[in-house]
């Protein structure tokens, strides 16, 4: 199983708002989004299956795996291409992990770069670079169609789009879809039997102030935005996030008040409804997130003013 997730970084908390500060506002502070991916499936077997097959055999591995009793150790892999990037997005196909865009103080802004992980040589490849930069984008795999799909972000003008822009893997190439309902970043976001859900996630400040609720239903083939989705419970941006056999889990983040929350949600995609589940131990925004072992997991995170390795 793979667990991609971008960690937050306090340090960069402090540059973005000196930089903000130096420009009179045109800025604003950025940090990065944990994300998480579906988990990975041999190459040889994805070649044989079809795109939902894959899925529903992810999710069935999910429920019959057992979890280990003691964690691997973590290890260092190899670091992406430069230049660095925080806030980059990424999600995973059945056999690579795809990192878009990003912000970088190598270059002092957002980058348009689309990198390409093999876990099995442990690899990375420079795709062909979106048509705009932008961080805090949500990216999905759909494997219906075997494309990306990355939504939203902030432009380096601190601008939040309601982009669609379209990554085909065997064409090495984008193109636009149709724009979202509005203007977006930092949500959750993953695939499920067929369509792209698009969880909460912010219009306008950084900390949270414009944290939303609304959940938009993609379908990667129509090329449309169903908005009669029953919104989340409670606004939230940067939280961390997961699909489990059929349900969305939604874990922490900030709200609309700009506040770290603790709260758990779970979204019965088939049955439109959101349960509230127990709370994390800790308030925690920005972690990273995955799905293993039919279990949600994050890792790292803020605390504000702190982050954490948790």
């Amino acid at each position: 199983m793979v667990l991609i997730g971008v960690g937050l970084a306090l340090a960069f908390f402090a540059s973005r708002v000196a930089m903000a500060q130096a420009r009179k506002g045109a800025e604003t502070i950025r940090t990065s989004q944990g994300l998480s991916a579906p988990p990975l499936l041999g190459r040889s077997s994805a070649s044989k299956a079809s795109p939902d097959a894959i899925v529903n055999a992810q999710s069935q591995s999910l429920i019959l795996t057992a979890v280990p009793s003691a964690c691997e150790a973590w290890q260092v892999r190899n670091p992406f291409p430069s230049p660095t990037a925080m806030g980059a997005t990424a999600t995973s196909s059945s056999s690579f992990a795809y990192v878009a865009g990003g912000f970088s103080n190598d270059i002092d802004g957002s980058v348009p770069d689309f990198r390409r992980y093999d876990p099995a040589t442990n690899t990375w490849v420079l795709l062909a670079p979106m048509p705009v930069a932008v961080h805090m984008a949500s990216a999905v795999y759909s494997p219906v169609n075997n494309k990306i799909y990355v939504f939203g972000g902030i432009t380096d003008f601190n601008v939040t789009t309601n982009a669609t822009r379209i990554y085909d893997i065997a064409g090495n190439t984008w193109s636009a879809g149709a724009n979202m309902p509005d203007v977006r970043s930092l949500m959750a976001s993953g695939y499920y039997n067929g369509k792209i859900y698009l969880v909460a996630g912010n219009t306008g400040g950084f900390f949270g102030d414009g944290a939303q609720a609304q959940v938009w239903e993609f379908d990667p083939i129509a090329n449309t935005f169903n908005t009669s989705r029953a919104p989340i419970p409670h606004p939230v941006a940067a939280a961390g996030f997961g699909i489990i056999n059929g349900h969305f889990y939604v874990a922490g983040g900030l709200d609309a008040a700009g506040r770290i929350i603790d709260l758990v949600y779970d979204y019965d995609i088939a049955a439109n409804t959101w349960t509230a589940r127990t709370s994390l131990p800790a308030a925690r925004d920005f972690s990273g997130s995955g799905v293993a072992n039919g279990r949600l997991v994050l890792f790292g995170g803020g605390t504000l003013p702190a982050t954490t390795n948790d």
